[in-house]
């Protein structure tokens, strides 16, 4: 389970992110100019803000304190410790679906998630997932990894997608901790006030 305190942590990642792509997102258009063979298969633009994104997601994971390591080929992860299992949180661009899900293409060997070996604990894999359109960061989300299914690419099968990044909830719900808005003496007041006829 994800706790007010994670989801904050998440959060302020998630802002690290779009903070550091609008401030040096024209950095790839800069990049891209250099040469015209650069912008011919979009393959280029693509790494280079694959590139960038996953700097400002180790810069906002060291700050928050969480564990990083590296996955399969490089994957940039956290762990988290959720209780009585660990979350491990990889960084994917996704694309957005239409219904409001999203697409996270992979292979076989990108999975993740398993018995760590040193403290048996569970560990359950998440995306921490971007989408990019325009040049510029859209959603970026958390998601429980359910399951892939295979293919060349496979496809991730992920839970319900939870927002980050203060942009509302889109096809799932956003990560919004309890608050309570009701401060103590208000509602007593409210009542006198109904009561006396007050506006």
């Amino acid at each position: 389970m994800i706790t007010e305190a994670v989801g904050e942590m998440l959060e302020q990642i998630a802002f690290e992110i779009r903070e550091v792509y609008e401030e040096r997102g024209h950095n790839v258009d800069s990049a891209l100019a250099q040469d015209s063979a650069f912008s011919g298969s979009g393959r280029s633009r693509s790494s280079l803000s694959r590139d960038l994104v996953a700097q400002a997601f180790v810069t906002g994971a060291s700050r928050v304190g969480f564990d990083l390591d590296s996955g399969a080929w490089g994957a940039k992860q956290f762990r988290v410790d959720l209780g009585r299992a660990f979350g491990v949180f990889r960084l994917k661009k996704a694309e957005a679906r239409a219904d409001g899900t999203y697409k996270v293409v992979t292979n076989s060997s990108s999975t993740w998630g398993d018995v760590d070996e040193d403290t048996l604990f569970v560990e359950i894999p998440y995306v921490l997932g971007y989408t990019l359109s325009s040049n510029q960061v859209g959603d970026i989300f958390f998601a429980e990894v359910l399951g892939v299914v295979e293919g060349n690419p496979g496809e991730l099968i992920l839970g319900r997608a939870v927002l980050l990044g203060g942009r509302g909830p889109v096809g799932g719900g956003s990560f919004e901790p309890a608050v309570d808005d009701v401060l103590p003496g208000f509602d007593e007041a409210e009542s006198d006030d109904s009561a006396s006829g007050a506006a």
